[in-house]
């Protein structure tokens, strides 16, 4: 899990300009707007779920996107900074454990809260289908830079 996320990072930064021509919040927003588009066609929620799930979802996924973005600065500064003290790695480390602790607490929060919205049935299809549009977003940014877009 990690290492794509890794590699999805890689690729977005990479590809960006194949991907939509712009830079930074932009290519993130338009990344969501096609995950929204990507998950609404593939869950089939009804009206009434789609009112209530929407909301927590955004929620979820914006904090689950600044932990990443924390846990990716946290380990550059680590990465670049060859002078830390052996302490200093030793926090670092430390740091990185807490955070992905917190990946963990908030993907338990929003379980909990799908759980009032959706079934059992279509939170485990929610799980799953992330990671196919993960797959796919992949797939499609490697063919563009092959093609050099």
């Amino acid at each position: 899990m990690k290492t794509v996320q890794t590699l999805f990072t890689a690729i977005v930064l990479l590809c960006s300009t194949a991907l939509s021509g712009q830079h930074g919040p932009e290519v993130h927003q338009e990344i969501e707007a096609r995950k929204v588009a990507f998950l609404s066609q593939k869950l089939s929620l009804t009206t009434s779920e789609a009112q209530t799930f929407w909301p927590i979802y955004n929620e979820y996924s914006e904090q689950m996107h600044n932990l990443r973005r924390a846990r990716k600065k946290s380990h550059r500064a680590q990465k670049q900074d060859t002078s830390l003290s052996d302490a200093e790695l030793e926090a670092s480390i430390r740091e990185q454990f807490e955070l992905e602790r917190g990946e963990i607490a908030i993907r338990e929060k929003y379980f909990d809260l799908f759980k009032t919205v959706l079934s059992m049935e279509k939170i485990a299809r929610l799980y799953n289908l992330e990671h196919e549009f993960k797959r796919e977003l992949l797939r499609e940014m490697r063919e563009n830079c092959k093609r050099g877009k």
